[in-house]
């Protein structure tokens, strides 16, 4: 049964070299569909396939592209796919740096899939890594950033169980950065409040 998939991957990685836009949105999703069909080590080989492909294009332009791709990453990580290791050095800092910003928290469309996404590497990286990168937005002078970023530390806290002891050595910041936020806050929401 999974050979077909298998087959499927490798015909997919042919063409999915080819495309840009709305036919490598198509590609992406039908990789991280399927990926979820096959066994772990061949769902490795493939995305180490086209992580470097992904990782272009974190920069893209394309909003309905980058929403794809925050899906894939969520798929992937909630199988699994890769050590923790590939997504704290390779995925993470360009994840943080191409996909929190002004403009994806801002886009209604795109702010729970970035959310969703947030968390889900959270439970590979470890929190505390994922925490310490969104310390920045929640220092930017852009309030959705702000809130974005205090929604997605509030859902990391809130999922892993986590405290501030277990972030210890961030934990200074962390305050200081959601004190930021708070005081900062112009919309009445509770996002900082309850981060």
């Amino acid at each position: 049964g999974q050979e077909i998939f298998k087959n499927s991957m490798e015909l997919l990685w042919t063409v999915m070299r080819n495309q840009r836009g709305k036919g490598l949105a198509a590609c992406l999703r039908a990789f991280g569909n399927i990926s979820r069909l096959i066994d772990i080590s061949s769902c490795n080989y493939y995305v180490s396939k086209i992580t470097d492909m992904l990782l272009r294009e974190f920069e893209s332009t394309d909003d309905d592209l980058k929403r794809v791709i925050l899906s894939l990453l969520k798929q992937l990580a909630s199988i699994k796919a890769m050590d923790a290791d590939f997504w704290s050095t390779r995925i993470l800092p360009n994840f943080l740096r191409c996909f929190w910003t002004r403009k994806i928290s801002g886009d209604r469309r795109s702010y729970r899939p970035l959310i969703s996404a947030t968390l889900t590497i959270s439970q590979i990286v470890g929190q505390k890594y994922v925490v310490e990168g969104l310390i920045r937005s929640l220092k930017d002078e852009d309030e959705k950033l702000r809130h974005a970023a205090c929604d997605a530390v509030n859902q990391i806290l809130k999922s892993t169980k986590c405290s501030l002891i277990d972030l210890d050595s961030i934990c200074e910041s962390l305050i200081d950065a959601l004190t930021f936020a708070f005081q900062e806050q112009i919309e009445p929401d509770l996002a900082a409040a309850n981060a």
